[in-house]
């Protein structure tokens, strides 16, 4: 086999190589840009229809005791004449109270409706989600700064992504699949 030969199946086989790492590299990358944009999904979601009730009900109750206390202390005045004025916040707390019932039970049609046709997460089911996604982006950042590494001592300088994951970037080798 002649010298130019050689050259020319070496360089084969160096524009091969560079072709698979930039594939694996990108076929990495992309499924981490995909996971990014589950979490943000997941991160985003509406809460489940039983939270989304139960917090429905705290709202209404924190706007009726308050009302409930200042008016039940009113009525108690020796004079007998109970003190009527009131601030902004205590006039729209009483103009709910007056139609609490109907107002919350609209509602809750609107919330049942909201989640009627996309899913909702307990604060659970979101954590667990969350962290099974975090389990799998280390991962695959792990496996891509692997990538990285045996791309540069093989001569090859490969660019790293600005959002990469420090403690993939500072991992030992050791820590690294192979």
């Amino acid at each position: 086999m002649s010298i130019a030969q050689k050259i020319k199946t070496a360089l084969s086989a160096s524009r091969k190589a560079t072709n698979e790492l930039a594939d694996g590299l990108t076929s990495v990358r992309d499924r981490i840009a995909k996971l990014g944009q589950e979490r943000q999904a997941i991160e985003g979601a509406d809460c489940s229809l039983d939270q989304a009730l139960e917090r429905l009900a705290g709202f209404m109750n924190y706007m009726r005791q308050p009302l409930n206390d200042y008016y039940v202390g009113q009525f108690l005045q020796p004079s007998g004449r109970p003190d009527v004025g009131m601030n902004t916040d205590q006039a729209a707390r009483l103009a709910l109270a007056l139609g609490a019932d109907a107002w919350a039970k609209a509602m809750e049609g609107k919330i049942r409706q909201a989640l009627a046709d996309r899913p909702g997460y307990t604060d659970a089911e979101r954590a667990a989600k969350l962290d099974a996604i975090d389990a799998e982006l280390l991962d695959l950042e792990l496996v891509e700064e692997s990538l990285i590494r045996n791309a540069e001592q093989a001569g090859f300088e490969v660019l790293r992504r600005h959002d990469a994951n420090p403690a993939a970037v500072l991992a030992h080798d050791s820590a690294l699949p192979t």
